[in-house]
């Protein structure tokens, strides 16, 4: 057993070929900032501090172009999703189109709410505004993520999200892969107080591991955090991966470039072969096949990819968009089943 092969059993990753179930980008961040990042852990026995916190508000507030007192840190979105969950909760209904996330789905159900909203029908995806308003107005809050997920769609026009924010009801717009297509809203953050638009580093910054979630708040909604609850949920490696990162970000547009190159890539590769990929504007593919159980073949082949028919009905996959050799494997042996 080789050195990367312990790091990966103690860790507990899969012994796998091609791991494209989560969304996660196939680069790390730069060797320099992994390196910098790991002589911090001669210091693990102290707690992470205020100031450190504080400089990756401000170093996101640079980047989002937004005022500092408006982003908040947390180690992954759920924390925020159970900020709005409890702070708002009055009838128990949240507005989402359907499908979305599915961890807000689980979160959702788990705090006791019920989820009402229209269901995105393909092949568009997109919200009919005239409808998704009147379960708006029903609901507690309303979430949507744009792009969505496990669509890879951009969901919503500008015109129509305003309409919703107009309502005065907490609105949280997800964009977690804001950066693979450069659609945001973030300018409306100043316009509306109720709004609350989450971001994070774990695409495009390649830090999955590290559990950095973003949220930029209206004033309203920056009334319900506390910083002082909040900064004490991240570790200090994660800041500090944060802050390097946030620091030396240039590399990020490689890895934007790299992945919608082959994001574009393989939707041409899979619809050559007679399958169903959808357009995306994200690091994943939405896949229709009528290949029976494919997701757990392709996993007897070593891949793993998300089946996301619980969501979309049978036959739909979900594919993370991987390194170009990943992505050929991962072709390959499509071309393989279909073929057997």
């Amino acid at each position: 057993m080789n050195e990367d092969e312990k790091i990966l059993k103690l860790i507990g990753f899969p012994k796998i070929k091609a791991k494209l179930d989560q969304n996660e980008s196939p680069f790390n961040v730069p060797e320099e900032i992994l390196n910098q990042a790991s002589e911090t852990l001669k210091y693990i026995n102290y707690y992470p501090t205020e100031k450190l916190y504080d400089e990756i508000r401000y170093l996101y507030s640079e980047y989002a172009k937004v005022d500092v007192e408006k982003v908040w840190v947390a180690p992954g979105v759920d924390l925020f999703f159970d900020e709005y969950f409890f702070h708002f909760k009055s009838k128990g209904f949240v507005a989402s189109p359907r499908p979305t996330f599915f961890l807000f789905e689980k979160e959702a159900y788990h705090m006791g709410y019920e989820i009402i909203g229209i269901k995105l029908k393909e092949p568009e995806f997109k919200i009919e505004i005239n409808s998704f308003l009147n379960h708006v107005k029903q609901a507690d809050f309303c979430y949507i993520d744009n792009p969505n997920n496990p669509t890879g769609n951009l969901i919503i026009e500008r015109e129509g999200f305003e309409e919703i924010a107009k309502l005065n009801k907490p609105v949280l717009l997800d964009e977690a892969y804001y950066e693979f297509c450069n659609n945001t809203f973030i300018d409306l953050i100043e316009n509306y107080e109720y709004l609350g638009i989450i971001r994070t580093l774990s695409k495009v910054f390649c830090l999955a591991g590290a559990r950095i979630s973003i949220l930029i708040t209206g004033k309203e909604i920056s009334k319900i955090m506390n910083k002082d609850i909040l900064r004490f949920r991240l570790s200090t490696i994660s800041l500090v991966l944060a802050k390097l990162a946030l620091e030396n970000r240039k590399y990020i547009h490689e890895v934007i470039q790299k992945l919608n190159y082959e994001r574009e890539k393989m939707i041409y590769e899979i619809n050559k072969l007679g399958l169903k990929a959808y357009k995306s504007y994200t690091n994943f593919i939405l896949i229709y096949s009528e290949i029976d159980n494919l997701a757990e073949r392709l996993k007897e082949k070593g891949i793993l990819v998300k089946d996301v028919s619980f969501q979309m009905g049978k036959g739909y996959i979900r594919v993370s968009v991987g390194d170009e050799k990943t992505n050929e494997y991962f072709i390959k042996s499509l071309k393989e089943l279909l073929e057997s």
